[in-house]
């Protein structure tokens, strides 16, 4: 059952980034508020957060955003997820959401294992997966989906990391407004 489930979730992830990968724009934009999609998202994980006993620390100033909420879901939910997976128990997971200087820039840091250099160069490759890979679940999908669909709401997202000391994903997103009636 465990495999089959894998499974499915490896097809899934696979047809995602195949129509991700053909698609040229954000279909279904929305104005909404990014930083409560982000705690959202963030509560849908707390029994897993809460069995690590990780310290929470959220800055999630109000910010409003137009774009794809399905799509910048799925980036918050695989971020989230990664943070949760690589974080030692007791760690800290701190989130941020701010607007700066016509950008929006959304911060999710751990307190994790971390990823040597060689692992952070490759870590948006599809179907890769580090020397870690052994000891979790995974594709090695997540982030080529995560990479794509930033790039489709024309933003970008940066990786900081250090073996032992944790991880640091930066996405900045424009700060978009919905077109004129």
């Amino acid at each position: 059952l465990e495999n089959t489930n894998r499974l499915g979730k490896l097809t899934q992830s696979i047809l995602s980034l195949s129509q991700l990968e053909n698609q040229e724009i954000v279909l279904q934009q929305e104005s909404y508020m990014l930083d409560e999609q982000i705690r959202r998202v963030l509560l849908g994980y707390e029994p897993l957060w809460e069995e690590k006993e990780l310290n929470i620390d959220l800055a999630l100033e109000a910010t409003q955003y137009y774009g794809s909420k399905s799509l910048l879901a799925q980036v918050w939910s695989n971020l989230i997820d990664n943070a949760i997976k690589f974080s030692r128990p007791g760690g800290t997971l701190s989130i941020g959401c701010r607007e700066l200087e016509g950008a929006i820039i959304v911060r999710i840091k751990d307190t994790g294992i971390g990823m040597s250099e060689e692992v952070r160069l490759h870590a948006f490759d599809k179907f890769y997966q580090g020397e870690h890979s052994h000891t979790t679940q995974g594709s090695g999908l997540g982030l080529a989906l995560v990479r794509r669909i930033v790039t489709l709401c024309d933003g970008t997202i940066e990786i900081r990391s250090k073996e032992g000391k944790g991880t640091e994903i930066l996405v900045a997103l424009k700060s978009a407004l919905p077109p004129a009636a």
